[in-house]
């Protein structure tokens, strides 16, 4: 029994807490820290997604063209408008994101 209770202590021992833990074990086994990370990372996601709810089609389309590694010039090219009008519109976006955040 003495050799059992060993081996169960030493498994223990190297056992990694984890948000997995969490996810499958119940908020008992889950590391606090990622927890909260991870709240507030949803949190901010909801955030974004009402951000974006607010601006228009065309400024929503061109913002994730642009994340998604797209030139000004290559949004201008693919929509067949003035690069200018993509570069208002797109800063016209930034602003209304930095309104809310």
């Amino acid at each position: 029994s003495r050799r059992l209770e060993e081996n169960l202590d030493r498994k223990e021992r190297y056992h990694c807490y984890s948000f997995d833990g969490a996810v499958f074990e119940g908020e008992d086994y889950a590391d606090e820290k990622l927890t909260e990370e991870l709240l507030l990372q949803e949190e901010m996601s909801q955030h974004i997604g009402a951000v974006l709810k607010k601006l228009t089609p065309t400024q929503v389309r061109r913002l994730l063209m642009l994340a998604d590694g797209a030139s000004i010039r290559e949004i201008s090219a693919n929509e067949g408008v003035d690069h200018r009008a993509v570069r208002e519109s797109i800063a016209a976006a930034r602003k209304k994101f930095m309104k809310y955040f």
